[in-house]
């Protein structure tokens, strides 16, 4: 469940939705969550960081073409 941790009465209704959850919705959601996970691993999204940094800064023009 999505919420903003410094939102207490939110928090508290997640807890409550989530002790409330049936089964298979807890089920279904722990895959979808390990599945995320595990396609979104640290080596992954820092590849994907400096692919994105790189891409950034190729299509920045140099300094004397914007003036």
């Amino acid at each position: 469940m999505i919420i903003n941790p410094y939102d207490f009465d939110q928090a508290a209704e997640a807890i409550r939705s989530s002790l409330e959850m049936s089964p298979a919705e807890r089920l279904s959601r722990m895959r979808r969550l390990r599945e995320t996970v595990k396609e979104n691993y640290i080596y992954r999204w820092a590849g994907n960081l400096i692919t994105e940094l790189t891409e950034v800064r190729l299509n920045q023009k140099p300094a004397a073409e914007v003036a």
